[in-house]
């Protein structure tokens, strides 16, 4: 609208009209409004839209659909002809030849050839948008979808269709009003089926993780250098940018730039809300994720609409692509209630897992769900018990080859194999893991609320149940992390467990486990120093 109106003042003042003029003054008084629209990723979106659309699409378009604008302008007018180049002009006249030869108006030819060059306009724009789009996809959404540019043009007719329609039923009477209203609902209807059918295709859409910043530099060179060969018209630079953003586009989509291993074991405790999710990066270079929250913990986020939110993918995913994770090699449920359960159905359609453990747990809604999703994605799945030791393995990727042996080990402290669960899912199935490196400890406890055969003391310790007051498992350790939500109504984490890091406080929380080799412990929590227990200690 701001861009509109600079168009008509500059009209009624008898101006020139410049694009990138109207796009500035547009940001300025945005941003003269409301300065932090400046990191609204919709502000960010749209002005990238807008500046691909003005500095590349339009001037491709000239390039290379300049000559059929001119074949067409004016088709009658053979006055024109003259101005136009030779082929232009024998163009239009072999065509008006043989409109007459057959008795034909001239619209019979125009008409293919304006849908043509509609098309071709749009699909232009399209790709345009998508080269800067890209990036927003990648980092604020993790997806990259190779069917987009295809799916624009339909999309570009039908709003070109809906658009009118919708602001005439405005005006329109009955029965007029109510045909215009069904013609619009039918062509978007026509549009989500399109874009649903277009999704089931192999490839038509991938999830990414982050992508490391010198990667974005050398495509953005690469837009730049296409930018370049369009203005020059350079036909050999032109080609070899096209190249080099595919193939930059390629690995954003299918590389791996997953962060190195860190040196010792480390326990990530994601703040979930009012439930659990637990990463733990072993040095060998796998990973295992413990639960992954729940929507129910979402009431606590003052989150109005639960059902357009989920822990999954809106906040355990993001952080595991913010690592630039593609895969978990183990993937772990400690009890099927949805605080634990519900989080772990998107991440594993958003990541390729390994393995997945579980209990005993009773054939709930949502543990249905997981176990359909996992046959599903063909993920082998480890019935854990009580007894069952899990050595640290050697990943054998040749980065990692070199990597000392780990003599570090996950053993299963619940449920017995004699567990019998209930008809509903129950604290007491969790399932507990206690995670030694040879040098120090760490108890994962889930919910379980009964004492169990467990070490007196550990080095790190996940408070069972967010901290409630009925838990009976007491084992002392040097660090206490508590996952619990802002605000919830059950009065969680208890005194009697402080004190302790929370994470509705914290954040997410970063406990490092020292191998043999090294000594202590450290943990931090946001960006803040890296604290050792030698500090904590003074």
């Amino acid at each position: 609208a701001l861009m509109v109106a600079f168009l008509i003042v500059s009209r009624l003042l008898d101006r020139g009209y410049a694009a990138g003029n109207a796009i500035a003054g547009t940001c300025i008084l945005i941003l003269m409004a409301d300065p932090l629209a400046l990191w609204d990723s919709s502000f960010q979106m749209t002005f990238a839209a807008v500046g691909a659309v003005v500095g590349l699409g339009s001037p491709l378009v000239k390039w290379s659909l300049g000559w059929l604008q001119e074949a067409i302008a004016d088709f009658d007018d053979t006055s024109r002809d003259a101005r136009l180049t030779p082929a232009v002009a024998d163009w239009r006249v072999a065509r008006r030849l043989w409109c007459e030869l057959w008795g034909l108006p001239h619209w019979v030819v125009t008409l293919p050839w304006r849908l043509v060059l509609s098309l071709g306009e749009i699909a232009i724009v399209s790709i345009c948008v998508e080269l800067v789009f890209v990036v927003f996809m990648a980092e604020s959404f993790h997806r990259i979808s190779p069917i987009s540019p295809l799916l624009n043009v339909p999309a570009a007719l039908v709003a070109a269709a809906v658009t009118p329609l919708g602001l005439v039923i405005i005006v329109l009477p009955e029965p007029l009003s109510g045909i215009a209203a069904f013609v619009s609902i039918q062509l978007l209807h026509g549009l989500t089926w399109m874009t649903g059918v277009a999704l089931t295709l192999p490839g038509a859409t991938f999830r990414v993780p982050s992508t490391p910043m010198w990667v974005w530099c050398l495509y953005a060179l690469s837009v730049v250098l296409l930018v370049g060969a369009v203005y020059r018209r350079v036909r050999w630079v032109f080609g070899m940018a096209c190249c080099l953003i595919l193939g930059f586009q390629a690995a954003i989509t299918l590389a791996n730039f997953s962060e190195a291993p860190p040196r010792d074991v480390t326990l990530t405790f994601i703040d979930v809300g009012q439930g659990d999710s637990i990463l733990v990066e072993i040095p060998n270079g796998r990973r295992m994720l413990v639960d992954g929250g729940g929507v129910s913990a979402g009431r606590f986020l003052n989150l109005r609409d639960e059902a357009t939110f989920s822990m999954g993918e809106n906040v355990v995913s993001p952080f595991l692509w913010s690592k630039g994770l593609r895969r978990l090699d183990v993937l772990v449920l400690t009890h099927a209630h949805n605080d634990h359960i519900d989080g772990l159905l998107d991440v594993i359609e958003n990541f390729e897992i390994g393995e997945l453990w579980l209990g005993r747990n009773p054939m709930v809604p949502a543990y249905r769900r997981l176990l359909g999703r996992a046959m599903e994605k063909q993920i082998p799945i480890r019935w854990v018990v009580a007894g069952d030791v899990i050595p640290f393995q050697n990943r054998t990727t040749p980065a990692l080859r070199a990597t000392p042996l780990l003599k570090g080990k996950v053993t299963v402290l619940h449920p017995p194999a004699n567990w019998k669960p209930k008809k509903a899912a129950q604290n007491d199935d969790s399932v507990v893991l206690l995670i030694d490196t040879g040098k120090t400890t760490a108890l994962l406890t889930g919910d379980i609320e009964r004492r169990i055969d467990a070490p007196e003391a550990v080095d790190v310790l996940k408070v069972s149940h967010h901290g409630s007051r009925g838990v009976r498992l007491l084992v002392r350790s040097k660090i206490r992390i508590v996952s619990v939500g802002a605000n919830n109504p059950f009065g969680h984490p208890h005194p009697s467990v402080l004190p302790a890091f929370r994470t509705d406080r914290l954040g997410a929380i970063t406990v490092t486990l020292a191998s043999p080799a090294a000594d202590g412990l450290s943990w931090r929590f946001f960006e803040r120093p890296l604290i050792t227990r030698s500090k904590i200690d003074e």
